[in-house]
């Protein structure tokens, strides 16, 4: 099933195309899907299965300091000129552009396409350290989120399908 996957595009809020690529970790059991936008990678997912039943996220992330690809006939044009684009105009933030959402809807279907029944994760430390307001994130986009002092992370989500 992981073929209809294999190359699939999401949109983010403004309806901006994005490429969702499946990519093998050189594993069986663990998985990714990259996140493009022309040709680089912007974000990411790995995932694996447990059982028959859940997709559990090992990590997400989207870039909030990504190379923006370059246009080519600008590029052309600087290039003619003798300079090259300054990195700062280079460099782009792609979260808060509804990625991590569309990528999340794009999981759901992935997941119920293989008849499983939850979408497994957690918040790990250094994410919380990043983004205070994750636990907040999933619950709005209908995670449940449960602290859990066993694990190694701040919260525990779960998405029942």
């Amino acid at each position: 099933m992981l073929e209809r996957f294999k190359k699939s595009i999401i949109h983010d809020k403004h309806g901006r195309p994005y490429f969702v690529i499946a990519s093998d970790l050189d594993s069986e059991i663990f998985k990714r899907f990259n996140i493009e936008h022309r040709g680089h990678r912007v974000g990411y997912v790995n995932y694996h299965i447990e059982g028959d039943d859940v997709l559990y996220v090992d990590d997400f992330h989207i870039y909030d300091k990504a190379l923006r690809p370059p246009w080519f006939f600008i590029d052309l044009f600087i290039w003619n000129l003798g300079s090259f684009p300054p990195e700062r105009w280079r460099i782009t933030n792609y979260q808060k552009r509804g990625l991590g959402t569309a990528m999340i809807e794009f999981l759901k279907g992935f997941a119920k396409s293989e008849s499983l029944k939850w979408i497994e994760g957690e918040v790990k430390q250094y994410d919380f350290k990043d983004n205070p307001d994750l636990p907040d994130w999933y619950r709005r986009r209908g995670f449940t989120v449960c602290t859990d002092p066993k694990s190694a992370g701040i919260a525990k989500i779960s998405l029942t399908l």
